[in-house]
């Protein structure tokens, strides 16, 4: 029985490590993230939208970029392949 529980030690042990040092990286990187959208003015803007964000509100201004490039506010979904953007058929 003691070498069993030896065994799931030598298992668990690494895994253990391994989480702790994702997490620790993690940290890192999400504190990064938040500083950057603590310095952009339309990030910090997008966020005060439900449901937006840090994560969505610097891929949204990374995206875009600029909101002129878009003659309809329709087409912005399209372009991040959230919607299709109607066509529209004249005959």
């Amino acid at each position: 029985m003691v070498s069993s529980k030896t065994g799931l030690s030598d298992i668990m042990q690494p895994l253990l490590t391994g989480r702790k040092l994702l997490r620790q990286e993690f940290t890192k990187l999400h504190k990064k993230v938040l500083d950057l959208v603590r310095e952009d003015e339309v990030c910090r803007r997008l966020t005060t939208i439900p449901g937006v964000g840090p994560v969505v509100a610097l891929t949204y201004t990374a995206t875009i970029d600029i909101p002129a490039r878009f003659a309809h506010s329709k087409a912005v979904g399209s372009v991040l392949g959230m919607t299709p953007y109607p066509v529209v058929v004249t005959r």
